[in-house]
């Protein structure tokens, strides 16, 4: 028997003249189409919105002596932005509120599109080391968070070079 007649029966069907890599193709493209449908929104891996919170985009950068991380918060005031230390977790949170201003009746406008995010905005990162909150200078300009993390001593790594025989 050919190995032709046995992968389609694999996946319930017996199709003589079939491709088994077609047959194979659809049913992992369903298996991804299916995937998430049971999931729980906090575990979906392709919904990056947990119970109705944005994550914020970050870049962290690193030195011997630091760790700088930037983060994008546009449409937020300062005063708007949590930044809480947890050990060796670093967490950003931020609240943008759609602002509404209704005079009288003839003001009130009628939305056709809206692509400007609103609500909770959120970002943890879990630091190589235990921070201490003395350790972090702040500060926000333009829309940009930016956080500096000293290092501790015994985090700071010193770079040698290794030489190649």
């Amino acid at each position: 028997m050919s190995m032709k007649s046995f992968i389609p029966s694999v996946f319930g069907k017996n199709q003589s003249n079939a491709n088994p890599f077609q047959a194979l193709h659809q049913q992992i493209d369903r298996i991804f189409e299916d995937f998430g449908h049971d999931v729980p929104r906090s575990m979906s891996l392709s919904n990056p919105f947990v119970e109705g919170m944005n994550e914020i985009s970050v870049n962290v950068s690193e030195t011997d002596r630091q760790i700088e991380v930037t983060a994008e918060i546009p449409g937020v005031e300062q005063n708007e932005i949590n930044v809480t230390l947890m050990d060796d977790v670093l967490t950003i949170t931020a609240e943008k509120s759609l602002e509404k201003e209704t005079k009288d009746e003839e003001d009130k406008k009628n939305y056709h599109l809206v692509e400007r995010s609103y609500g909770s905005f959120w970002r943890s990162l879990r630091l190589p080391f235990a921070a201490e909150s003395d350790d972090i200078e702040a500060s926000f300009k333009n829309g940009v968070l930016k956080l500096v993390i000293r290092k501790p001593e015994e985090a700071q790594q010193k770079t040698q070079k290794i030489s190649i025989t």
